[in-house]
């Protein structure tokens, strides 16, 4: 089987990396507890809850290592900027229709040593709680190989980018900076990191 990701990791120039960097230092203050369970090397699937549209560089900013996200593939057709970005960091895109392509890219990129974050949610809270999991990690963890790291994070919902209040951007923006804390989990063996296992660690 060729292992060549379908989607290859591509690294944003530093003149956009750095700013974005910056900016979301400026606006949260992330705490991290469990930092030294993310593996120093290999391939690991990470399980995150979603509670508003800036998780990932928050997930990013408490990661020492370089995340692979996997998003909506909705986002490429409203505009270049979406496209412009999954372009250069390398996002993996997933619909109802191509899961067995996003299952694939995954796959190869968790084989090829990658860490891949996904939210097995499957959309934002809008309640601030956890969801139901999909199920769809399990088959990529399994067919990879690798560890499932759950990982949850709070501080972000009744922010602008959260769906509280149900509705978002259309609220008063905080003044203070966020205080957002990320507790990873321990790595879960790919044969034992099933939906209830997984939302137990959650």
């Amino acid at each position: 089987m060729d292992d060549t990701p379908l989607f290859p990791r591509a690294h944003a120039p530093w003149f956009i990396g750095w700013p974005v960097v910056a900016l979301s230092r400026l606006l949260y203050n992330v705490r991290t507890i469990g930092v030294e369970r993310v593996p120093k090397e290999g391939g690991a699937l990470i399980v995150a809850n979603h509670l508003s549209y800036v998780d990932v560089l928050v997930l990013q900013l408490a990661c020492p290592r370089p995340i692979r996200f996997i998003g909506h593939e909705a986002f490429l057709r409203t505009g270049w900027i979406f496209r412009l970005i999954y372009k250069l960091t390398g996002t993996i895109p997933v619909s109802p229709t191509n899961a067995l392509e996003t299952i694939r890219s995954v796959t190869q990129a968790l084989r090829a040593g990658e860490l891949v974050l996904i939210f097995p949610e499957g959309g934002i809270s809008r309640t601030g709680q956890l969801l139901k999991l999909e199920r769809g990690f399990e088959l990529m963890a399994r067919k990879a190989g690798v560890p499932v790291i759950p990982v949850v994070h709070d501080g972000l919902w009744g922010s602008l980018f959260s769906f509280s209040e149900n509705k978002y951007l259309f609220k008063s923006p905080r003044i203070m900076r966020s205080a957002v804390c990320v507790a990873w989990g321990e790595p879960i063996p790919a044969d034992k990191a099933n939906a209830g296992v997984v939302r137990e660690a959650l």
